[in-house]
């Protein structure tokens, strides 16, 4: 496993691994994997209007928190690896799921056009495909 960001490479082997999980954070997978609970950020900060900047945590707290994200993801590497290579994942891994990270980080980043008109024109011939399926079935 060539492992760039480790908290980030570590939800990708999650994903491979079992792909119908709904939640892939550190803290769900460190429950799952690892049975630790983790600090939740709004421990710490807060949530909303009434949420503080992570600077304004004493610095005892941000040094936990922050040591677990470091901390998990290498225990967590150290079982998703082994489960990659034993399902002959890593390839995938290595050469398909890594290599888009950084393509999807930058459609986020930059956004995408959407083509809407496309969109209504193909959503009105794939129902009207649809009724007529389901036309059939019946």
């Amino acid at each position: 496993m060539t492992m760039v960001n480790i908290s980030f490479d570590t939800m990708i082997a999650a994903y491979l691994i079992e792909p119908g999980t709904r939640r892939y954070n550190l803290g769900a997978l460190a429950e799952q994997w690892l049975n630790v609970a983790t600090i939740p950020i709004e421990s710490l900060i807060g949530k909303g209007k009434t949420g503080k900047n992570f600077s304004q945590t004493a610095v005892t707290d941000a040094a936990h928190y922050s040591g677990e994200d470091a901390v998990i993801p290498l225990y967590l590497k150290d079982i998703f690896e082994p489960i990659l290579s034993e399902r002959n994942l890593l390839p995938l891994f290595n050469d398909v799921e890594m290599p888009l990270v950084s393509v999807l980080a930058e459609m986020e980043w930059c956004g995408v056009i959407i083509d809407t008109e496309l969109l209504k024109r193909l959503s009105l011939e794939y129902s009207l495909k649809l009724d007529g399926i389901s036309g059939d079935i019946y």
